[in-house]
């Protein structure tokens, strides 16, 4: 008997192992439908830009994005990377003194200030730009003026 016992639990775990695997004989369906369509591209909101001022300086402004969440906004000149302080995330202000060098003094010029609205925490960004125009002060006459 003491054999025994062995060879009839190898036998019982062979049977075991070789016994043929069944899948649930269930019926399912799948009710879900498939729908086509198209993604639109999300894209932040532009938003325009207003210039005021002249002479010595201008103050460009704009209502800050909130669209699909509030926007940082940075500026600078398109000359220059140097950042230009931006107010309460709705403008900034040129000065004559952040562009004119002697040769613009003389001959007059043209700066392009880009402003940039970024979506914290991502890639996401929307750029706007405004040209202003200094032409020489004569007689009192001349500065930044606003397109």
């Amino acid at each position: 008997m003491t054999l025994r016992a062995p060879v009839v639990l190898a036998a019982l775990a062979l049977c075991l192992v070789l016994a043929p695997v069944r899948g649930s004989l269930a019926s399912w369906t799948d009710s879900g439908s498939v729908t086509s369509g198209t993604l639109s591209a999300r894209t932040l909101q532009s938003v325009p830009l207003s210039c005021t001022g002249g002479g010595a300086s201008v103050t460009i402004s704009w209502t800050p994005s909130t669209s699909p969440a509030t926007l940082t906004y940075t500026a600078k000149t398109s000359q220059s990377a140097t950042a230009l302080p931006v107010t309460g995330n709705s403008s900034t202000t040129v000065t004559t003194t952040l562009l004119v060098g002697l040769l613009g003094a003389l001959l007059g010029s043209t700066v392009t200030v880009v402003v940039t609205g970024s979506l914290p925490g991502t890639l996401w960004v929307t750029t706007q730009q405004i040209t202003l125009r200094y032409t020489p002060i004569i007689l009192g006459a001349g500065g930044l003026t606003c397109p």
